[in-house]
């Protein structure tokens, strides 16, 4: 109770930012049987590891691709598990978030969502996109999204536009 007292109201944050579609109507609800189950069948141990291999192997595509950086260049701390691999678009951001799109790549960006007075944060939510890296994806998969990401970044002008 005292958390959601002390929390910013709307008008705190910058306008547009707060989505009717994210609410948190039944805190406190039990996880269901289902859910229990598969927690206690998993090895956050074998997925952390896979996950950390996917981000590092495509950690190791990116490091000398054109037109992209990765977020994180020095790479994880040891004990960090990720989520997705956080990739900076540098050249003609929108037009190359659409070629991997177009691709079929499943990246995301915060565009729609994160607006902002701060210049940096609006920036991101075009330059800075999420690549998968879950831990069911294989070495194969992760090739296909690397190549398709670097090729659609290689095509693009530093000032924009395709380079075709």
């Amino acid at each position: 109770a005292q958390a959601a007292a002390d929390a910013p109201t709307e008008t705190d944050l910058d306008g547009g930012y707060l989505d009717s579609r994210f609410t948190f109507d039944e805190p406190g609800r039990a996880m269901s049987w289902a859910a229990r189950l598969i927690m206690a069948l998993t090895s956050s141990r074998r997925m952390a590891l896979r996950r950390r291999a996917a981000y590092d192997a495509l950690s190791a595509h990116f490091t000398s691709a054109r037109g992209i950086r990765a977020f994180w260049p020095d790479g994880l701390s040891p004990d960090q598990v990720p989520y997705v691999f956080p990739l900076l678009l540098l050249d003609d951001p929108d037009a190359t978030y659409q070629a991997i799109k177009a691709r079929g790549i499943p990246a995301y960006r915060w565009d729609k969502l994160a607006t902002s007075r701060c210049s940096r944060a609006n920036d991101y939510a075009h330059r800075l996109i999420q690549l998968p890296c879950h831990q069911q994806l294989r070495s194969a998969d992760l090739s296909r999204i690397a190549q398709a990401v670097t090729s659609s970044a290689a095509r693009m002008r530093p000032n924009g536009g395709d380079a075709r």
